[in-house]
């Protein structure tokens, strides 16, 4: 009798983990998706690019955890370009979510953003680039 017990047991806790119901919030098991956004607007004789990929966990884009982003920039002479993403989901504070104004655009790998993680609902998402160059900087944006 004691080893049906345990059967029993290892199955109900096995079952109760795969549920969700063992103290591991739903977000936390969730796998990561990422949504990838870019822009590029065309300035005398070159094309300036930017991209964004933001990294989130939740069963939908407008209710989920941003757990944090990325950006890729291709290589340029100069290299203090901007990055502005507001995101009009974020619970709370609709401010800009990250606002940097020295991002480096060397190599040609995808370079961290430093922000904090955040909860957000339903709402749009804007992107906006900034090149650095000698005179007028161009700029695009994008809402998803």
């Amino acid at each position: 009798m004691p080893i049906l017990l345990r059967r029993f047991t290892a199955t109900a806790i096995t079952a109760l983990a795969v549920t969700g119901f063992v103290g591991v919030p739903a977000q936390a098991a969730a796998p990561t998706k990422t949504v990838t956004v870019g822009c590029s607007v065309r300035y005398g004789f070159a094309t300036y690019t930017g991209r964004v990929k933001i990294f989130y966990k939740g069963s939908t884009w407008s209710n989920s955890t941003v757990t944090r982003m990325q950006y890729w920039l291709p290589p340029t002479k100069r290299y203090r370009n901007n990055i502005k993403v507001v995101d009009f989901g974020k619970r709370g504070n609709t401010g800009p979510v990250i606002d940097d104004g020295t991002v480096d655009s060397y190599g040609s790998d995808w370079k961290p953003l430093l922000i904090r993680s955040y909860q957000r609902r339903v709402g749009k998402v804007r992107v906006e680039f900034i090149f650095d160059r000698k005179g007028k900087d161009p700029r695009c944006s994008r809402t998803f």
